[in-house]
């Protein structure tokens, strides 16, 4: 599954980046659905739509940024006993790849490249620098290899491209999971939270 993100330069006119189709990663943070909690879940998951009740600590992990990250960190988290309860983390600079499939100078030779794009399923957009280019992509990858693998799938369908680093201001998002009575038995659920390769720290009672 590919990790795109939405992330414009500054040089890009207002005007065309109105038309431009949208890139996936949201630049502002929204609640995402938590999953049903299931049977195998311990008795530390809060089975409530919170990340903690009143007088109880909690384990806060991430920053995760695109949603292959966030998924990977919602099974560690489900593998350790607990109920994922995702929300909005801060913001972040990040080195992100574009897929590049055309420079124009002509509006409307850009637009004929967006339409084939369409055909062949890819994310597309447009941006508009200062001096009048029109670029065209199809796509915006946090992971190097999902970027290689769309690349590669474009060429298969006759589509050639190039790959170019963009620096990009990118949400991130955090996962809280448990409830715990004492804040000695939390911080031995992250340890083995950590163990499966997540970063967290553990939350003071409400």
């Amino acid at each position: 599954m590919m990790t795109t993100a939405k992330a414009h330069y500054q040089d890009v006119t207002p005007a065309v980046a109105a038309v431009a189709t949208p890139a996936p990663v949201l630049s502002v943070p929204v609640a995402l659905p938590v999953d049903a909690v299931k049977g195998e879940e311990t008795e530390t998951a809060c089975r409530d739509t919170s990340a903690s009740v009143p007088g109880t600590y909690a384990i806060e992990v991430g920053e995760f940024i695109g949603k292959n990250a966030l998924v990977k960190g919602k099974k560690a988290v489900k593998k350790a006993g607990l109920m994922p309860v995702v929300g909005p983390g801060g913001q972040k600079v990040e080195v992100m790849l574009r897929i590049q499939v055309g420079e124009f100078s002509d509006e409307g030779a850009a637009r004929k490249m967006l339409n084939k794009l369409r055909k062949v399923s890819a994310d597309l957009f447009m941006l508009k620098d200062k001096g009048g280019t029109f670029r065209v992509y199809a796509g915006s990858y946090f992971e190097h290899q999902a970027a290689l693998d769309e690349q590669k799938r474009l060429s298969g369908k006759g589509i050639r491209s190039e790959l170019k680093e963009a620096t990009v201001p990118v949400s991130t998002y955090v996962i809280n999971a448990g409830c715990f009575a004492t804040e000695q038995v939390a911080k031995e659920k992250l340890a083995e939270l950590e163990r499966l390769g997540l970063k967290g720290k553990v939350l003071p009672p409400q």
